[in-house]
């Protein structure tokens, strides 16, 4: 707050009021792009989806900790075709990690993984597109959903709590050291779907972290110095 002023807080909370409520269809059961739209599709964008990254209105960590229904948010993913192209910039990948939808999220993950970088670049970084190169969107997609997969925050609050594997494959094993906001580190060993050792810094913080899945009883964190 020592960097905004008053005034412009009352300002801000002034403009919320003005917006107007998700669109959605008559059923409340999808998210839809705009209030009136042509249903011509021009291009590959999921704007209702928008409503999940970038502004993570839903995701699990919403679920988990504020009681937040993400059907709407999920039932939209899955309604739309689009939101599981996994080329170049989309962000499907993203939005299946956020939304907690555990095997779309493994299996675009893993399809990325497996289309090599494009010839004739040193660094394996960019990746292929048909937008032209070198693309960097590619692989960040990626990376920024193997994290969502394994930790997510709250997006909303200044509690900035924090779920765990909210989309991770309990079979899969992992050795992960995560930065998940407000100065916390996560750091987990998972191994036989079953958590061998974990441990967050600062310890004040173990309050502000759940399993969402895999877990049902973990170890007591070991806090490292």
């Amino acid at each position: 707050s020592h960097l905004t002023t008053a005034q412009e807080r009352a300002e801000w909370r002034r403009l919320l009021t003005l917006l107007p409520p998700l669109p959605t269809n008559q059923n409340n059961t999808l998210l839809l792009p705009a209030e009136k739209y042509l249903n011509i599709r021009h291009n590959a964008e999921t704007p209702e989806l928008y409503t999940t990254h970038p502004f993570q209105l839903y995701s699990v960590a919403e679920q988990k900790w504020n009681n937040k229904d993400i059907t709407i948010a999920q039932n939209s993913f899955k309604a739309n075709p689009a939101a599981r192209i996994n080329q170049m910039w989309e962000q499907g990948v993203m939005n299946a990690a956020l939304l907690g939808l555990v095997s779309t999220a493994s299996w675009l993950l893993l399809d990325r993984v497996k289309q090599g970088p494009p010839v004739g670049y040193r660094w394996e970084g960019f990746g292929k597109t048909g937008e032209g190169e070198p693309f960097i969107d590619y692989y960040s997609n990626l990376n920024s959903a193997l994290q969502w997969m394994l930790a997510q925050t709250e997006a909303h609050t200044n509690n900035s709590r924090v779920v765990l594997f909210p989309s991770w494959p309990c079979s899969w094993d992992v050795d992960t050291k995560l930065h998940v906001g407000r100065q916390t580190v996560v750091w987990i060993i998972y191994k036989n779907s079953k958590v061998v050792q974990w441990s967050v810094t600062p310890q004040t913080r173990q309050k502000d972290i759940l399993w969402a899945r895999c877990v049902k009883s973990p170890p007591a964190p070991t806090f490292l110095a």
